[in-house]
């Protein structure tokens, strides 16, 4: 079984995560970067997420990290590239969650959240020590057939592969637990990449504009959008 070892961050020693309370056993701090309103009114409070919605997250503060050891201007272009979404992918504001370890998942055939490494591949059925929950169910929207679906991890895991890099908004999706950066000609390694699973609740620490998250930084002055095309992305690995 084919293993990579160095993913940005875990979420249980390692120093850099925030944690609400005592490291260890309490909530940790996480960010989305998106358009919607759904947490507009929950500074402050908890917020259960639907039963639909497994939300992608970067663990705090890394993102923030990345810009204030880097010499580059902040571009949505750019946030967009170390993210691995695609361009003009629309996001204002960035959320910070307060999130239950137990409500997280690396997406990769490898899930745990507590350590660097990843596995490439699931784990065999000849090993019966590891194994997948199958009435562990993850609930996604089929927007296709325009229904909510049930899938145990590895249905949805091999379901999303199908979909994913194709169509009118393909992403880079690594399947190893961090995100693609589809700018860096050195390395694609961009940030931790963690989801946090349908009807979890979560607190909302802050929403931040764009501009504000990045208010620290010397060479930003508002995002500026830059034109890009983008084609089909590939994955980089094949579990």
């Amino acid at each position: 079984m084919l293993r990579i070892t160095g993913l940005p961050i875990a979420l249980v020693d390692d120093q850099q995560v925030v944690w609400e309370g005592e490291p260890g056993n309490s909530r940790v701090l996480v960010v989305i970067w998106t358009n919607k309103p759904y947490y507009n009114d929950y500074v402050g409070k908890n917020y259960t997420l639907p039963d639909n919605a497994n939300v992608w997250v970067t663990a705090v503060p890394e993102l923030k990290d990345f810009f204030k050891d880097s010499s580059a201007n902040i571009t949505t272009l750019r946030a967009e590239q170390l993210l691995g979404v695609p361009p003009h992918y629309g996001c204002t504001k960035f959320v910070e969650l307060w999130v239950e370890p137990s409500d997280l998942f690396r997406p990769s055939p490898d899930p745990e959240i507590i350590d660097c490494e990843a596995d490439l591949d699931f784990p065999t059925t000849s090993n019966r020590f590891l194994t997948f929950d199958d009435n562990m169910l993850i609930v996604e929207h089929d927007y296709a057939e325009g229904v909510d679906k049930q899938y145990t991890y590895m249905e949805w895991f091999n379901h999303r592969k199908e979909i994913i890099y194709s169509g009118d908004h393909p992403y880079p999706w690594t399947r190893l637990g961090y995100t693609y950066d589809w700018e860096n000609p050195d390395s694609d390694v961009g940030l931790s990449e963690f989801v946090i699973i349908d009807g979890s609740t979560v607190g909302v620490h802050s929403i931040t504009a764009n501009d504000d998250y990045f208010s620290y930084h010397p060479k930003i002055t508002h995002f500026i959008a830059k034109n890009t095309s983008m084609g089909l992305f590939t994955p980089q690995a094949t579990p």
